[in-house]
């Protein structure tokens, strides 16, 4: 009886072992996506193309230049993505709203669409940004494709990326796989914002 005992004590103590190390390398793994420039990095000047939103923005439909550049020391929400869905338009809304909300502290905010087809990113990036009719946030094409532009390390399994910066330095970075932008992450990326706006 006691042998029996010992034996099922040895098996519940082997599965509580096993589920808190796979729950604990599903945690590593989702620490360890590293995606774009970090926190203390510069953010160099680089070109897209404007597929639509932010309309007062100074900078019309089609325009190619250097946002980076154009926006200088701003407090600036700028995001990588591949994919145009719900998701990121969940994201790239609350994103809108923290603008406008902070428009006396001349926050602004672009969202540059990557992928390895440039026409097919040129046309969802026009697309998604009829569609949602951003009011401060531009939608841009990234000139440097698939991953972005050179030495931002945007990580190929990275589906979004998110950089908040100031004064040209990057304070915040949240970057998510495909489909894994949810409230919690939006929610996580508006609170790193407080990084930006209190400077």
């Amino acid at each position: 009886m006691r042998s029996t005992k010992k034996i099922q004590r040895f098996v519940v103590g082997l599965l509580a072992a096993v589920f808190m190390a796979a729950f604990a390398g599903t945690e590593a793994g989702a620490e360890q996506m590293k995606s774009g420039l970090q926190e203390g990095d510069y953010v160099p000047a680089f070109h897209v193309t404007k597929a639509g939103g932010a309309e007062d923005d100074g900078k019309p439909e089609g325009w190619t230049g250097c946002y980076r550049c154009y926006l200088g020391n701003k407090p600036v929400v700028m995001v990588f993505a591949r994919s145009t869905d719900d998701n990121l338009a969940k994201l790239v809304k609350e994103i809108d709203d923290t603008v406008a909300a902070n428009s006396d502290k001349k926050m602004a905010s672009f969202v540059n669409i990557i992928g390895k087809d440039a026409d097919k990113a040129a046309k969802s990036a026009k697309e998604f940004a009829k569609k949602h009719d951003f009011k401060n946030v531009a939608i841009c094409v990234a000139k440097d494709l698939p991953n972005g532009p050179e030495g931002f390390a945007i990580a190929p399994q990275a589906d979004v990326t998110v950089m908040t910066y100031v004064n040209g330095q990057v304070k915040d970075n949240k970057s998510f796989g495909e489909g894994k932008v949810d409230g919690k992450g939006i929610a996580s990326v508006v609170a790193g914002t407080k990084k930006i706006l209190n400077n």
